[in-house]
């Protein structure tokens, strides 16, 4: 069903109501959840509402804005806390309450996404499940509003609870600033960074995956070239050594390459760059390509440093 107004579907389904707000706070509100107390959740037009569970998404009902939000808590009131022991031949009666964060907030008449809370809900207003298309709308709908083009867009994963939502991020989100894949062992790091290149590959993006463990080793396409850098001892099938010259990094690269201890390596490492860098401009002041300063006069080295200091103090390791 299409709302009219830009949403992909009218939030306030009544076939989807699971609750009423029964309390208001400045980022949350508290609501009661009569359909929490079932054993399971139910289907509606093939799509599943768990009707009050903890991690799904809602819209809370707000006159002229829909206010969308996720149940972050489910409870009892204490005095029905052993309510739900079961017992033979005898129905549950029981009150559930839930606790609704609020994440965005939606304007019905324009369809702008508005991130916070615009106007807060009243007492007794409806709680809606929110159709998994709605969901994801309001999430691709949050970037192409601060952008004229629709951009790329990457499928990247569902929202957790609902697996028929696929959430799609285009590459100006993902890759626009950094992109971090975080998480512990066995979270799906690598898996994450493999679809970020398989999605990227179908629209003939161009990749450079730094392989330190060699764990994509394996990935093989006529699209896929596999390099190492420098001779490695066993080299994996197929792969290409390579190489590039150090003229193209910098000091602070060389500094994370040879790491150098800070008090003692360090100065001295830096030192001999800089000689090196004079000794590039003005090969007359080395012997046999080396700079030579025990025993001889300080005048010459320091006269073309100060000609050459804005070479020899930059950052370039060109010499």
């Amino acid at each position: 069903m299409n709302a009219g107004f830009g949403l992909p579907f009218y939030p306030f389904d009544p076939q989807r109501s699971v609750g009423t707000v029964s309390q208001v706070g400045p980022s949350s509100a508290k609501v009661n959840l009569p359909q929490a107390g079932q054993a399971t959740g139910r289907l509606h037009h093939g799509h599943r509402i768990g009707g009050g569970e903890v991690g799904e998404f809602v819209v809370v009902e707000c006159d002229e804005v829909a206010i969308f939000g996720r149940i972050v808590e489910v409870r009892l009131p204490e005095r029905e806390r052993l309510g739900v022991e079961t017992e033979l031949g005898r129905d549950r009666d029981v009150h559930p309450l839930g606790t609704v964060q609020f994440l965005a907030s939606i304007d019905l008449a324009s369809g702008d996404v508005l991130p916070g809370v615009s106007r807060h809900p009243r007492l007794g207003n409806r709680v809606y499940a929110a159709h998994p298309d709605l969901a994801r709308w309001l999430i691709e709908r949050t970037w192409r509003m601060r952008h004229d083009k629709a951009g790329v867009t990457l499928n990247m994963a569902t929202l957790p609870d609902m697996e028929d939502a696929t959430v799609g991020m285009t590459a100006e989100q993902l890759f626009g600033r950094h992109c971090a894949v975080l998480g512990s062992t066995g979270g799906g790091k690598s898996w994450t960074v493999a679809r970020l290149i398989e999605e990227a590959l179908k629209f003939e993006s161009k990749v450079i995956l730094l392989d330190a463990t060699g764990e994509f080793h394996s990935m093989s396409d006529a699209a896929v070239k596999h390099v190492h850098i420098g001779a490695a001892p066993e080299p994996e099938k197929g792969s290409t050594e390579s190489s590039f010259p150090y003229t193209s990094l910098t000091e602070s690269d060389l500094f994370a390459i040879l790491k150098p201890s800070g008090q003692t390596q360090g100065p001295k490492l830096r030192a001999a760059m800089k000689s090196l860098k004079l000794v590039r401009i003005e090969p007359l002041l080395a012997t046999n390509g080396l700079l030579i300063k025990a025993n001889k006069l300080k005048k010459p080295v320091e006269d073309a440093y100060r000609k050459h200091v804005a070479v020899v103090e930059g950052p370039a390791a060109d010499f």
